[in-house]
């Protein structure tokens, strides 16, 4: 219904809510607590396919 041809999981889930509040300003620390991690290194994975998306967007722009 609403045109979402990917498929959802609890990934995809968790991995956008990391997301939106690191954009948001949310401290990194605060995100791995909220998450239920206990090293800085499993939030990694989802941060930074954050970083990497924000580097491709940066250099599309200056093209």
């Amino acid at each position: 219904m609403a045109g979402i041809e990917s498929n959802l999981t609890t990934y995809v889930a968790r991995h956008s809510w990391a997301t939106i509040l690191k954009r948001s300003g949310v401290s990194t620390s605060i995100i791995i607590e909220r998450l239920g991690h206990t090293t800085e290194k499993t939030i990694q994975v989802y941060l930074d396919s954050f970083e990497r998306e924000t580097l491709d967007d940066a250099n599309k722009q200056l093209l």
